[in-house]
Formats: structure tokens, C-alpha cells, sequence
């Protein structure tokens, strides 16, 4: 009997450990000493608005619960649908991945993105998580890779060799187009001081019509620019000039603006001749692009630059003192435009009026070509070899669309830049017309896994990179197309979402 009761107060006095342990594991596990991964999961159709993890709408954006086949889910309507995690664990979390179940509706223009917030006010860091484009670019042949970035030629015959994405980047082919979806990657532009360098300033005596773009190497540390406009008034709106000088990449250096000359009617009154001059402050010797932004309402007078290098981006209307803009002028002399292509191109020739009907002779290194422009408002194409050329423009009045750059004078020619880099487009009939290389960068984005006809693609964050509110995450689907085509619902089976915890030490 002594004995039976021994063991029950040794039992008695061992009870107070359970409460210990108890909390001790509750304590464990919710400081997890030694990281670990947390799993959460969103049954998009079932209860998916309780929990730690639960949807948040706006559910007018999305459809109501729905089931086939045995499977819950929902229907994204619109874009912009959020979710969240609501977990104290965040503030020691390292990474945060998550997944989603989805069918795919999808055309090859769209994409299919989730966002994390990334800031105090409404900011999202956004990464792609299905990207249907993708798909076809594989048909491309690739140039080089490093597994992150994937470098295309959209010419499956004609593909450069080049050891490593690096050296494509630093050394791209001389004036090609490159399309990439990521402006940060360093693609080298810059070509250097021109080649038989004069110092004598570059005057444009003949009038151009409308909006142009400028290139000029500026070998000091100014550029001085005089501009003058007149305005045709042939329409009912104000002809106002704006000139901008911007750097190699883009930024702003200095702008100026020739205001209209008063009369906004449709008078057909040519104008008085408006001028402007300015000094832009040049940071460091380059190429620097000057932007004439008007309408086509105003002639381009003349350009005086205290530069040697001057060329024209593409695009050249040359209106000169033909008849159909100075009726009484008889003072209307040939002009000779010099350029060079690196590769075979097609040039355009276009007038609006009787008056530009002449015939062009082109002449170049490979080629000697006569165009005869013998019709108004029709399209005249001609092909050009690789090498230097020159064309004879006799009456002016012609609009000349080019893919590079054209001189009013053999010196001034120069190449402002090795190439072109544009914004990637998903439409592969406007990329293989208007490309010639495709710089992708796959860093951040995982090919989805088909799943009994569903997909699940997934992408991560960094907690360091993100913004909690009282530690709590939120998350946002992004369908973008569907503002355009709603009709293409998109289904949801699921989101899961991981949360990897740092060990103790780490935090």
C-alpha cells in the first residue's frame, strides 16, 4: 500500500511538468530557434477568406465559389485581386515563395503576374509567373545564354557567335535593334569619338517638316544650338516647337520652346520666321540626341550647330523651298543626304504633292539606283546594300524613311550609337520585322509544371524586400489583359504560400 501511494505522489509532483512542456513546445514553435519553413494554403473556392492565409478581394473582381470535376475554385474576372498572410513569424522570415494552381486561358500577348508590397503607400514588387510569350521565343535559335539571361537572333540563318552573354552586352552587332524586357541590363552603346574628327560647326540650310530626331557628337562642354521655325497654319491648332537635348541614355540636359506664332487658325498664312538660341551644359563628350517634338503644322527653317557631327534618326521630311509651301519661291536647290548601312535595308520615299514628283538617284558603294517618284501619296521602296551611299533629293517635298541615320554632309556623318534598344513586345511578327536580336532576362522566372491540365507556377521574395503591416503580408494577382478582354476568366484552384524562417542567430 506504502509503496502503490509512493508512486502516485511521485506521480502528483511530475504533473507540474506537463503545463512546462507544454509551453515549452508552444514556445518552440513559435520561435522556431533553428528556422524552418511554415506552409500555408488558400482553397480558392472552399474557405478561402479565414484563416492565417485568406483571400481579400475586391470580390466584384472575381467570381463566386464554383465547382467541376470534383474541384472547387474561383474565376479571375478582373485584375488586381488580393491576398494575404496574416502571421507573427514575418518579422523573422527570410524568403517568401508562393505558388498558384491555374488553367490556362491565356493568349501569347498576355501574362500572368503576383505582387508583394513593397512600400508605406500602394507599391507592389511585381514578377511574372506565366508568360505564354516565352513559349514561342524558344523557336528562335539562341545566340548565347549564362541560364538567366537568353540573347535571340531573329534571323535563323545569319547567327553571330559570341562566347558569353557578357561580351554580347559589352560588344553588340554594330546598329541592330535589340528588344529586351529588362532596361537595367547593361548593353554598351556607347561607340566613341567619331573617326576623322573636324571641328567646324554644321548648318542646315534646308527647311525639314515636322517632329525630327537629332544626333550630334559634342566634343566639349557645350552645345550651342540655333533653331529657326516657321508656321504653315494650314490647321485650326497651335504650332508650338519644343527642342530637348538628352544624353545616351535618356536624361533630360536642356530644353527650349519656339511658342506659336499667334495665329492658331486655319488661315493657310505662312508665318513669320520664329528663332531661338541656347547653350546646353555638357556633362562629358558623347553622342547627345536632340528631339524636335511639334506637329506637322511648322517647317524647321534652319539649324546652325557648333559641332561637326550632325545626322538624322530614321525619319527626314524634307520640304526645302518647294512650291507647295513657298508658292513665289523659285530658289529651291537639290539636296544630297549621306548615310551608311551595315547591313542590307529598305528605304521609303513618300509625297503629298504634284510639286515632290522627281526622280532619285541613290549611289552607293554596291549600288546605283534611280527611284521615280512618280505618284502622290504612294509608298516608293528600294532596297540598299551594306555600305556607304549617298542620295540626290532634286525638288525636295519628300518624306524618307530609313532604319539608320542620314548627313546633310559627307563630314558629318557619324554612328551615335552601336545599337538600338527597344522595350520588348510579345507579338513575333512585329519582332522578326523590327528586330534583330532579343535580350531576355529569365532570372526571376520559373517555366509553370503541368498538372492533370492545370498549371502551377510559383516565384519568390526576399522579406528584406518587402513591407509588412502589423505583420501581415499582402499579396495581389495581376492579369492585366483582362481590362482589355474580360471575358477571359482565368481559373483559381489554389495559392500556397511558404515561409522560410531564419535560424535564431540569423535574425
Amino acid at each position: 500500500m506504502n509503496t502503490q501511494l509512493n508512486k502516485f505522489n511521485r506521480f502528483l509532483k511530475l504533473l507540474w511538468l506537463i503545463p512546462v512542456i507544454a509551453l515549452g513546445y508552444i514556445g518552440w514553435v513559435n520561435i522556431m530557434p533553428f528556422g524552418g519553413t511554415l506552409h500555408y494554403s488558400i482553397d480558392v473556392g472552399g474557405q478561402d477568406t479565414e484563416g492565417t492565409a485568406r483571400l481579400t478581394g475586391p470580390f466584384d473582381r472575381i467570381s463566386d465559389r464554383l465547382e467541376a470535376g470534383g474541384e472547387t475554385f474561383r474565376e479571375l474576372e478582373q485584375s488586381l485581386v488580393y491576398f494575404e498572410l496574416d502571421e507573427p513569424q514575418l518579422r523573422n522570415a527570410q524568403k517568401i515563395t508562393v505558388r498558384v494552381r491555374f488553367k490556362d486561358n491565356f493568349n501569347t500577348d498576355a501574362e500572368f503576374v503576383i505582387g508583394a508590397r513593397n512600400g508605406q503607400e500602394w507599391s507592389y514588387h511585381w514578377k511574372n509567373i506565366y508568360v505564354p510569350f516565352y513559349t514561342e521565343l524558344s523557336w528562335l535559335p539562341i545566340v548565347t545564354t549564362n541560364g538567366d539571361i537568353y540573347v535571340y537572333s531573329t534571323d535563323p540563318v545569319n547567327v553571330p557567335e559570341f562566347a558569353s552573354v557578357d561580351e554580347f552586352l559589352q560588344n553588340p552587332p554594330v546598329d541592330s535593334v535589340i528588344a529586351t524586357n529588362d532596361d537595367s541590363l547593361p548593353i554598351n552603346q556607347l561607340v566613341g569619338p567619331p573617326y576623322n574628327e573636324s571641328y567646324e560647326s554644321v548648318t542646315v540650310k534646308s527647311s525639314l517638316r515636322g517632329p525630327h530626331t537629332l544626333w550630334t557628337y559634342v566634343r566639349n562642354d557645350s552645345l550651342e544650338l540655333k533653331i529657326a521655325k516657321q508656321d504653315l497654319n494650314w490647321y485650326e491648332e497651335a504650332d508650338e516647337l519644343v527642342i530637348g537635348v538628352y544624353s545616351l541614355n535618356g536624361e533630360l540636359i536642356e530644353e527650349a520652346v519656339i511658342p506659336d506664332d499667334g495665329d492658331t487658325e486655319e488661315s493657310k498664312k505662312l508665318g513669320p520666321v520664329q528663332e531661338t538660341a541656347f547653350t546646353a551644359n555638357i556633362p562629358e563628350p558623347g553622342a547627345y540626341r536632340i528631339q524636335l517634338n511639334c506637329n506637322s503644322d511648322l517647317l524647321i527653317t534652319s539649324l546652325e550647330i557648333n559641332q561637326s557631327k550632325l545626322v538624322v534618326e530614321k525619319r527626314m521630311y524634307l520640304s526645302g523651298k518647294n512650291p507647295a509651301y513657298y508658292p513665289d519661291e523659285t530658289d529651291n536647290e537639290p539636296v544630297i543626304l549621306y548615310g551608311r548601312n551595315y547591313e542590307a535595308s529598305q528605304v521609303r520615299l513618300y509625297t503629298w504633292h504634284n510639286s515632290g514628283l522627281q526622280t532619285i538617284p541613290i549611289v552607293g558603294d554596291n549600288d546605283n539606283i534611280t527611284v521615280d517618284v512618280d505618284q502622290v501619296k504612294t509608298d516608293f521602296y528600294t532596297d540598299i546594300s551594306p555600305g556607304a551611299y549617298h542620295m540626290t533629293i532634286p525638288e525636295q517635298d519628300i518624306l524618307i524613311d530609313s532604319t539608320g541615320f542620314l548627313a546633310f554632309t559627307p563630314t558629318s556623318y557619324f554612328l551615335p550609337r552601336k545599337c538600338e534598344v527597344v522595350e520588348l513586345q510579345h507579338d513575333m511578327s512585329w519582332l522578326v520585322e523590327n528586330v534583330d536580336y532579343i535580350v531576355l532576362n529569365r532570372a526571376d522566372y520559373i517555366t509553370p509544371e503541368n498538372d492533370d491540365g492545370w498549371l502551377i507556377a510559383r516565384t519568390k521574395w526576399q522579406l528584406e524586400d518587402l513591407y509588412l503591416i502589423d505583420n501581415t503580408l499582402s499579396l495581389c494577382l495581376n492579369v492585366p489583359h483582362l481590362a482589355r478582354q474580360p471575358e477571359r476568366t482565368i481559373r483559381i484552384d489554389w495559392i500556397e504560400i511558404d515561409m522560410e524562417i531564419s535560424p535564431l542567430w540569423d535574425r
